[in-house]
């Protein structure tokens, strides 16, 4: 409602409340309307990754290969794709 209808976010946390008959705190909607888009002042949390989101990709459609051709793999069989 908030982003289709441009419904502010403490009236569609009463209308929600009044259709569904479960109380939503407003503050929990926007949470769930903010997490879409994060503050871009703020650095990524976390440990940076060990291979590229590319590498990822292939390495997903090789096991995709793989498990249609219901050929097993083990940690070790990756080790050596990549």
């Amino acid at each position: 409602m908030v982003k289709e209808v441009g419904m502010s976010i403490k009236s569609a946390a009463m209308a929600i409340t009044a259709v569904k008959k479960h109380k939503v705190p407003r503050t929990t909607l926007n949470d769930w309307i903010l997490a879409d888009h994060p503050p871009a002042f703020l650095p990524p949390l976390g440990r940076p990754t060990e291979i590229s989101k590319e590498v990822e990709q292939k390495l997903v459609k090789v096991l995709k290969l793989c498990a249609a051709y219901q050929y097993p793999m083990r940690k070790s069989d990756l080790q050596v794709k990549i």
